[in-house]
């Protein structure tokens, strides 16, 4: 089968489900803008400051849209309702871009790029087939062609990488004779440009993201490749965007139940993971069907209306990842360690493991490489880390994870806020074996706050008990049981109260094991569970599970199951009974379990 082939009736399917995504996006903003200032500023200093901007919204239950991704939802608009005047919606995303500019941020933190890529989405698109001005078209071209694209080794991550050459190669081809900021002309720059973006991509896919799974980062990631799919004139780019495309679905569906991706992620904050369907649950949607359709709702997701507007069509194989899975399974994931800038001499890696039901996933770092002590990427290590979570199928609400909350400096940095990351503490180990997790944490450093907590928002969940130190919650028809040591206690108060606890030592320990299927109810598992314990003496943290399983983990991260030593080394970029891709090969298997077939992209 070729790796773009559908039959006529899945296409109809699919181009009914971007279109019905479209209108849902489009009702989301109103065209009714206020009157403009002549410029845009920003309120504060802070390196999340944004220009004080809105979207107005049609319905007062929903959130406000973020001014830097504004433009992926007014592409909905535009696509459904091209009658309307869009000169001022686009004058205002040209006054973004210049408030970006001016306001002294570092470059790798500004995000005038993203707004450049919907500018470029809105011009190739409706360019002559919506109401805008002919002076507006002309200053949306001068943007695209002097704007400041970044150069490779550009102090960037990864996101704002992609999205500056992917933005820069739709210019180049657009504009050929046009002078752009340095000079050159795009046919110039083509060259250059392509070569970057293949160095780019191909290690992307032999190595992985190392924003990997980032509910936020992903759809700027995502934004770029569809861009890139978009311009027609390199076939070679192309078919790299798409299957860079195509791995990062696979990996994203691999890992997730009902749509909702679970297990550790790199580079989140938490407005991006309370709630499963905020970020890469509507992509997976409407390029998979999987789960069953529901009014879209997320004021985060910029990247659906570029899906739904795209060619791109996923490899057929992809779908069934998501939507014939019927026995759980476990999954083994590498990837790249988090450089800024790319750096191609880092080749260590991080192990992650999954473990995945129709009802629940479950997922944790297991070992993490160490960069040398002179190495300058050390700093960014846990950078807006979530290093393990459960979420399940029956609530996207209804989600576990546990971090520190790290100190104030790195918190104003956006490094190491109160929910996620870990950086310049290095402070948690796991070892997981199916349902059974063991976690341990040791704040070592005097700066940072010594204690941990668990983000558990009571109200998600169907039931709650607790006692014997025990937590149990109940989600659908998974138990989750949660033993921290030396105990715990709820947060009363404040804007975490009841949906915190607090485990208040420097050293701690954790047991989570998760029963489904109507294992046992929580009257019937509570006294199972009465005289288990997690013990955390002589260096060592040790649970033996319900299940049957024994876990032991030393400080230095070296875990046991059943009693003998984990080895890390053999683990691939990609793998499990549906899907298997070598660590440092660009291609990658799909198994159909149900008919025993398969197929590599």
């Amino acid at each position: 089968m070729s790796i773009r082939e559908t039959d006529k009736g899945a296409e109809v399917v699919y181009a009914s489900r971007q279109q019905a995504v479209l209108r849902h996006i489009a009702a989301m903003v109103d065209i009714d803008l206020p009157d403009l200032p002549e410029r845009l500023d920003f309120q504060g200093t802070g390196f999340q400051s944004l220009p004080n901007v809105e979207l107005v919204q049609s319905s007062g239950k929903r959130k406000p849209v973020s001014a830097h991704i504004e433009g992926g939802f007014w592409i909905a608009k535009m696509y459904c309702e091209p009658e309307h005047d869009y000169d001022k919606v686009i004058r205002r995303l040209l006054l973004i871009v210049e408030a970006e500019e001016r306001s002294g941020k570092p470059r790798y933190i500004e995000v005038s790029d993203f707004i450049i890529a919907q500018l470029a989405r809105i011009y190739m698109l409706f360019k002559g087939t919506i109401r805008v001005s002919a002076e507006v078209w002309n200053e949306v071209e001068r943007q695209l062609t002097t704007y400041r694209y970044a150069t490779f080794h550009e102090p960037m991550s990864e996101n704002h990488k992609v999205i500056h050459l992917s933005s820069e190669w739709f210019a180049i081809h657009r504009f050929p004779d046009a002078a752009f900021y340095d000079g050159l002309t795009g046919e110039e720059k083509k060259r250059q440009v392509k070569q970057n973006i293949i160095r780019f991509l191909e290690k992307r896919l032999k190595y992985g993201w190392s924003e990997f799974d980032s509910s936020g980062y992903y759809n700027v990631d995502f934004v770029a490749l569809l861009n890139l799919i978009a311009v027609e004139q390199d076939l070679q780019v192309k078919a790299l965007a798409q299957k860079t495309l195509d791995f990062m679905l696979v990996d994203l569906l691999h890992h997730s139940t009902n749509g909702y991706v679970g297990g550790a992620k790199g580079r989140v904050k938490l407005s991006n993971i309370v709630n499963s369907k905020i970020g890469v649950f509507w992509p997976l949607y409407v390029c998979t069907g999987y789960p069953e359709h529901m009014e879209f709702d997320d004021h985060m997701e910029w990247s659906t209306s570029f899906f739904a507007t795209s060619a791109y069509r996923p490899h057929p194989a992809i779908a069934v990842i998501g939507t014939e899975r019927v026995e759980p399974y476990e999954v083994k994931e590498r990837n790249v360690l988090y450089t800024m800038p790319d750096d191609e001499q880092v080749t260590g890696s991080l192990k992650r493991y999954h473990y995945v039901t129709k009802d629940y996933v479950i997922g944790s770092i297991v070992q993490k490489d160490e960069l040398e002590p002179y190495n300058f990427h050390r700093w960014l290590n846990g950078h807006q880390e979530l290093s393990w979570s459960i979420v399940f199928a029956s609530n996207p609400e209804a989600l576990i994870f546990s971090s520190h909350p790290g100190h104030d400096q790195l918190v104003d940095w956006g490094m190491h806020d109160y929910w996620t990351g870990d950086t310049h503490c290095d402070c948690h180990r796991y070892v997981q074996r199916r349902n059974v997790l063991l976690g341990r944490n040791d704040i070592r450093k005097e700066e940072q706050a010594g204690w941990i907590h668990f983000y558990i928002p009571k109200h998600a969940f169907d039931q709650v008990r607790e006692d014997y130190g025990w937590l149990l919650l109940q989600s659908g028809n998974a138990i989750a049981a949660l033993k921290p040591e030396p105990g715990y206690y709820w947060t009363k108060e404040g804007p975490w109260a009841e949906r915190e606890i607090i485990v208040p030592a420097a050293s701690s320990a954790f047991a989570m094991e998760i029963f489904d299927d109507g294992q046992y109810t929580l009257d019937e598992l509570l006294p199972l569970l009465k005289n288990r314990s997690v013990s955390l003496a002589d260096g060592i943290a040790f649970y033996h599970s319900l299940s049957g399983v024994t876990l032991e983990l030393d400080a230095q991260g070296t875990g046991k199951v059943n009693g003998s030593t984990m080895n890390y080394g053999h683990y691939p970029k990609f793998g499990s009974k549906y899907v298997y891709s070598e660590w440092g090969s660009d291609r990658l298997s799909i198994k159909n379990q149900a008919s025993d077939t398969g197929c590599w992209l």
